[in-house]
């Protein structure tokens, strides 16, 4: 079983930790490695979108063209 814990205020870090090496044994392993990962927002209504549309007419493109430049 693996449990993630999410720490946002850096001051915690030390009472998080010492909390979890009480816990410590043979059977549990702390891994204090930082996980990189990207937040997903809700995106914002307000922004008017319409002058994106059609943007590729004159350039049609394939899926696979994409793909392919990427």
């Amino acid at each position: 079983m693996k449990i993630m814990v999410e720490i946002r205020d850096d001051t915690e870090v030390e009472k998080v930790l010492a909390a979890l090496e009480a816990l410590k044994d043979d059977s549990v392993e702390i891994d204090t490695q930082p996980i990189f990962y990207t937040l997903i927002t809700k995106g914002d209504r307000n922004i008017d979108a319409e002058g994106l549309f059609g943007i590729w007419k004159r350039q049609p493109r394939t899926l696979e063209e994409i793909r392919k430049k990427n």
